[in-house]
């Protein structure tokens, strides 16, 4: 719970009747969000989704032990012990996919998902969430986003109509300090986002940190993925045993290519714990219709491989 339901409830009294109803609505909009990170996203943040942002959050965000109750799914593997799983996004370029991780970590930061305190605990309780890239580039992506996100200067393209988010009341001071150079955002309620490069040291600037949810963009392009996740990653994930993101788009030229597409099979298959989601160009309605069709036109005509994974998000087809 965060601090609009701690510290506001006993003024409500003394509220006149109109104030009061605003404040209620306020205070159940909180509730809801808290259950559903569409509603969180576009209701608190102003950022609205497309279909496969929408579909990603509401999954990797649902216990998997509800699954079948909610979607009418069956999980049957063992997903180690963690509530939301591990879950992979691998869809073709320009569908919103570090944008979509950069909501998810708010969400997990603003409602500290997997600690289970006392709500007056909870506000003053140490929770971090953590975004990995093997780039710099790309780490700096989702950090600029989340920043963009808080401080109502991310820019939304509906239908040719330019707008920029408009933050709740709930959210407007939420963030309070960043440190560019540590890839760190930190919150007003004690909770910190970070966002780091694995770069060559396969993921070891980890060691001892503990982390209510991790995201990997990019993996594909790690170096050493298999290893990172095995030996690195998931131990950090022990304490809150929240979850796990791998999101990257199929590039046949990318080092860990292969382990990337064994694993993207297994999730599809729903095996070893994993789950994955495909998306491709067209389910992006934020880029303009024209413009889909002019990439779409262009990479078809030069390099159809291109086209495969730019416009489908499809993977070349090799031994798993």
């Amino acid at each position: 719970m965060t601090g609009v339901q701690t510290c506001a409830l006993p003024i409500l009294s003394t509220l006149p009747n109109e104030a009061k109803e605003a404040f209620i609505k306020l205070l159940e909009l909180n509730v809801d969000s808290r259950k559903d990170i569409v509603t969180f996203s576009e209701e608190l943040l102003g950022m609205p989704l497309n279909d496969f942002q929408k579909k990603f959050l509401t999954r990797t965000t649902t216990p998997r032990s509800l699954w079948r109750k909610v979607f009418k799914e069956e999980f049957f593997e063992d997903i180690g012990g963690m509530l939301f799983g591990k879950n992979i996004a691998f869809p073709s370029n320009q569908v919103g996919k570090t944008v979509m991780i950069a909501i998810k970590h708010i969400w997990m930061n603003y409602y500290k998902i997997g600690l289970d305190l006392d709500t007056s605990l909870i506000g003053k309780t140490y929770y971090a969430s953590l975004n990995l890239s093997p780039h710099s580039r790309q780490v700096k992506q989702c950090f600029n986003y989340v920043r963009e996100i808080l401080e109502e200067r991310f820019v939304s393209d509906e239908e040719g109509t330019k707008r920029l988010n408009k933050l709740s009341p709930l959210v407007k001071d939420f963030m309070v300090g960043q440190n560019v150079v540590l890839g760190e955002i930190r919150f007003s309620n004690k909770s910190i986002f970070y966002s780091i490069p694995t770069g060559q040291d396969q993921a070891s600037s980890l060691a001892g940190g503990q982390f209510g949810y991790i995201s990997y963009d990019e993996c594909s392009q790690s170096l050493h993925l298999q290893n990172e996740i095995g030996a690195k990653i998931l131990s950090r994930l022990i304490k809150y045993g929240i979850g796990l993101d791998l999101i990257s788009t199929p590039e046949v030229d990318c080092a860990s290519h292969q382990y990337y597409f064994h694993i993207c099979k297994l999730g599809l298959e729903g095996k070893e714990g994993w789950w994955a989601l495909n998306a491709v160009l067209d389910d992006n309605k934020f880029i303009p219709e024209i413009q889909r069709k002019k990439i779409k036109n262009e990479l078809f005509a030069t390099d159809k491989q291109k086209y495969r994974q730019v416009v489908l998000g499809e993977f070349k087809i090799g031994r798993a």
